[in-house]
C-alpha cells in the first residue's frame, strides 16, 4: 500500500466510526508526508478542532497543522497551534 492510499483510506474513515480520531492523525501523518499541506489544514477546520482539546488524537496533531499552516504561509495562524512548552498534556 502507498502512502497516498494510506492518505485517502484514512481520509474515507475520518467521517466515521467510533476510531475517527485516529483516522484523522493518521490522515495528516500521510497528507504532512506527501507535501499535501493544504489538505492538512482543511481537515484542521472541518473536522479535527471539532474534537474536544483534551483529546489526545488532536494535541497529537497540533504539531502537524502548526507545520501545514507554516507551510501554507499562515505563519500567525502556525505559531497559535505551537505548544508554548513543546509538550503534549494528558
Amino acid at each position: 500500500m502507498t502512502l497516498e492510499e494510506v492518505a485517502d483510506k484514512a481520509l474515507k474513515q475520518v467521517k466515521s466510526g467510533k476510531l475517527r480520531d485516529r483516522y484523522m492523525l493518521q490522515a495528516v501523518r500521510a497528507l504532512f508526508s506527501l507535501g499535501r499541506y493544504g489538505q492538512c489544514v482543511e481537515l484542521w477546520n472541518t473536522e479535527i478542532s471539532r474534537l474536544p482539546k483534551e483529546n489526545l488524537m488532536r494535541q497529537m496533531i497540533l504539531p502537524y497543522i502548526a507545520g501545514a499552516e507554516f507551510r501554507v504561509n499562515h505563519v500567525d495562524n502556525a505559531i497559535k497551534f505551537t505548544p508554548e512548552d513543546g509538550r503534549i498534556h494528558i
